[in-house]
């Protein structure tokens, strides 16, 4: 709600103002007609004190939107974002802090922007301390993400060395033919060279498997 800069009412009369009209009498009452190049300008004022406030005027409008209040130490008016809970300035509140402050109202102007240079100075340091600390964390929090999926494992990959290696005994191997295996045929070879068997273990023999009847 817009209140009064003034008294902080915020009951108003309103009206249009026509930089050029025309103005006729029809029907018993008046009638207004703004011409092609008539500019209009909104005008507000106070029930209360009977301050005028021009819409038009943007600093005017301004001050109605973002209205002012008093600094409860060094009594100047400020907006509500400039004061605290304690409706104290940061002008004040600065002074407080820091004493080379308390004279700067007072400052040559070489002064005053020396300590602005300053203080914007100690503000891009901070931006990019700041924004160090977020690539850092960022960085982080990519790693630890990294370490929560599970790792794929998979089967050692031949190189082709060992490919090549196991092509060369795949066809060197020997293959066998067990269906062209000759039972009948033995491979231990009796000559008529061989050794005739003692009698004592033919005997041993023959008493070890008798005859069938």
């Amino acid at each position: 709600m817009i209140k009064c800069p003034n008294c902080k009412n915020s009951i108003f009369k309103i009206g249009i103002i026509h930089s050029e009209s025309t103005v006729n009498y029809v029907d018993n009452d008046f009638t207004f007609e703004p011409t092609e190049n008539s500019m209009n300008s909104k005008i507000i004022e106070c029930t209360n004190c009977q301050t005028r406030y021009d819409l038009s005027d943007k600093e005017i409008a301004n001050r109605l939107i973002n209205p002012t209040e008093t600094c409860s130490k060094c009594g100047k008016e400020f907006t509500s974002q400039e004061l605290d809970e304690n409706k104290v300035c940061t002008i004040c509140r600065m002074k407080e802090l820091d004493p080379s402050f308390a004279n700067f109202e007072n400052a040559d102007p070489f002064t005053m922007i020396r300590m602005l240079a300053m203080l914007k100075m100690e503000n891009i340091n901070i931006s990019k301390e700041n924004e160090k600390i977020s690539k850092e964390l960022e960085r982080a929090k990519e790693i630890e993400e990294e370490e929560k999926k599970p790792k794929k494992r998979g089967r050692k990959k031949k190189d082709e060395s060992d490919i090549e290696t196991e092509a060369v005994n795949v066809n060197n191997t020997e293959v066998i033919d067990v269906d062209n295996i000759d039972n009948n045929e033995s491979d231990i070879e009796i000559t008529d060279d061989a050794p005739d068997i003692p009698g004592d273990v033919v005997d041993m023999s023959q008493e070890m498997n008798p005859p069938e009847e």
